[in-house]
């Protein structure tokens, strides 16, 4: 009977035990849920680990620009020395070859005054005399000092050397992961960084840097063919020698830049072995350098249709954004790119690297540099728009 009674005492403890071991579980099975929803949401995707989601993606994306931009910064900081360092050497060569004939013309010029200086004083001379020439006054008109301080050049101090170009940190250098990355918390790292598609400093400069190859100003729209506008004057708001790109070509392939000078968008650098005036459809050997804009089929410049543009970038496509030499306007404009702002762009430019050809019948390029900055363009289709094929819902004015 003892033996019973012990029994249901350790029966009714471990009963007691095991319930309150349930209501513990019950508990924290409840308190994890809440938490479970809290931070996964109702639906697994939500809650907390949403929000850390987002905020990964908005900090990766800044990240992408923020490296982005640096590469375009370095890139035109390396532009601008090389550019200059090419100005100063060839200013400087210039100076060099012209200095001693400037002085020997500028001595030459002063005897010159001094000498006619001494004929007016004798003619003053004999004009006075009345019967016969003083000669006193003759030997004065010999012995006379005459002033050529005016004939004087004043030449300016030949400019200094240029500096050594300014070190840019480049993502994915040491230095940079340090110095932008270095303090992040262990548990929030950087994303893996994008590096330059071109290290600044690594190409080889162009001996005239770029060169303008055409220019459209709205509201002027180009003809069809028109490949050649004002050629000689490289200032006016139209221009074009795109019948010369051939040209520009060096070691089998064009550098081109497409810049919006007036509409704060950035500029496109790349490169590409097909010319797109003569060939008829689609790029070759297309290499992007710093190419912010690639939506809208961007992949280089292609030739473009008897109704859109000279050429324009939409390859292969019925778009026709990044047009140069529009032939008919696009929400009054040019269409640019498509990443923007859904304006058109009121100037477009074209610059090739390469070494300026020289001067035809129709005249002669020259060099002019340009920079600019971000933008974007609109939802609706030019060159579906131009050819008539706008997908049901567009607008075609």
């Amino acid at each position: 009977m003892e033996w019973i009674e012990r029994v249901y005492v350790w029966v009714v403890a471990e009963r007691n035990s095991i319930q309150t071991k349930m209501d513990q579980c019950s508990n924290a099975t409840s308190a994890y849920n809440i938490k479970k929803s809290e931070c996964q949401g109702a639906d697994g995707d939500g809650g907390f680990k949403k929000a850390h989601d987002d905020m990964k993606f908005h900090c990766d994306k800044n990240q992408s620009a923020l490296e982005s931009q640096t590469c375009n910064y370095a890139e035109k900081v390396q532009d601008t020395c090389d550019s200059y360092n090419v100005c100063y050497n060839a200013t400087n060569t210039t100076l060099s070859s012209q200095l001693g004939g400037i002085q020997a013309a500028e001595s030459s010029r002063q005897s010159e005054w001094w000498i006619v200086q001494r004929i007016r004083c004798y003619f003053q001379v004999f004009v006075e005399a009345v019967d016969a020439v003083d000669s006193a006054k003759i030997e004065a008109c010999k012995n006379a000092d005459h002033n050529t301080s005016h004939l004087i050049l004043i030449y300016p101090n030949v400019a200094s050397v240029p500096p050594e170009c300014e070190s840019v940190l480049t993502p994915c250098s040491t230095g940079y992961i340090s110095s932008e990355y270095g303090l992040l918390p262990s548990k929030a790292p950087a994303k893996e960084c994008t590096a330059c598609s071109v290290i600044p400093g690594t190409l080889a400069p162009s001996a005239t840097g770029w060169t303008l190859l055409a220019r459209q100003t709205m509201p002027y729209l180009f003809a069809v063919d028109e490949w050649s506008k004002n050629p000689t004057d490289p200032s006016n708001d139209n221009y074009a020698i795109l019948d010369r790109l051939e040209e520009f070509r060096e070691n089998g392939a064009f550098e081109f830049k497409l810049v919006w000078p007036a509409d704060g968008l950035q500029e496109q650098h790349w490169r590409q072995t097909s010319n797109p005036v003569t060939t008829q459809g689609g790029v070759t050997g297309y290499e992007s350098i710093s190419t912010p804009y690639t939506d809208q089929f961007w992949g280089g410049l292609e030739h473009g249709a008897s109704n859109t543009a000279l050429i324009e970038g939409s390859v292969d496509h019925g778009h026709w954004f990044f047009a140069v030499g529009t032939h008919s306007l696009w929400h009054s404009g040019i269409p640019p790119n498509y990443e923007g702002n859904g304006n058109s762009a009121s100037m477009v430019e074209l610059y090739a690297v390469g070494s300026t050809p020289a001067p035809t019948v129709g005249g002669w390029q020259t060099d002019k540099e340009q920079f600019s900055v971000g933008g974007w363009a609109d939802e609706e289709h030019p060159k579906q728009q131009a050819r008539g094929q706008v997908p049901q819902g567009y607008p075609t004015h």
